[in-house]
């Protein structure tokens, strides 16, 4: 009941975000389905989304966030057959297609150990981009694995996060490039080494 007062209640409000781990497009377009006719309040977002790319303009009509995980997918098993595992056996991926409709991307990972890859899946995923899917920038790759995701999991919160910044040496996407300095409210400027 949307009306209780407990996790299924609030997430059905909208006061805390759904989180659906899912791959599998029929399985997405479900979910579609039911935030259309009863959970139209729900912030409603898919974890995987290995083929969301195929109802891609669906998503975005639905306002469903996808944070891809893998962000660059290989197809492990029936629910991921679909995936676009991009250049050179794919035009784009996931992350392109979902960009092109609107959809709000963010990028995880299935293992703790993978998240240092971050940065270089989302620049790989800026570098690879193309005029026909549209081109992703800098700093919309640095939203995906940053602010998209703050905003999708409801922890955005202007305040607590507009004074602290990271300064690199050149794109934090370029293999030669480090991070240089540091700054936060609470401890200053930090010089890294």
């Amino acid at each position: 009941n949307s009306k209780s007062d407990n996790y299924y209640g609030k997430a059905a409000r909208g006061e805390i975000p759904l989180i659906v781990s899912v791959n599998n497009k029929d399985e997405i377009a479900s979910l579609i389905q039911l935030k259309k006719q009863y959970l139209s309040s729900a912030k409603m977002s898919i974890m995987g989304g290995a083929e969301a790319h195929l109802v891609a303009s669906h998503l975005a009509a639905a306002d469903i966030a996808v944070i891809l995980r893998p962000g660059l997918c290989t197809p492990a098993n029936f629910d991921s057959i679909h995936c676009l595992t991009g250049a050179p056996l794919t035009n784009g991926t996931a992350a392109h297609v979902l960009h092109q409709h609107g959809v709000k991307i963010g990028l995880g990972v299935l293992d703790n150990s993978l998240a240092r890859n971050l940065a270089w899946d989302a620049g790989w995923l800026s570098v690879t981009s193309t005029e026909s899917y549209g081109l992703i920038s800098e700093a919309q790759a640095v939203g995906f694995i940053t602010t998209n995701l703050w905003d999708i999991f409801g922890l955005r919160q202007d305040d607590l996060f507009t004074n602290d910044f990271v300064v690199w040496s050149g794109s934090p996407f370029a293999m030669n490039s480090r991070p240089v300095f540091s700054y936060s409210q609470q401890q200053g400027i930090h010089t890294i080494v």
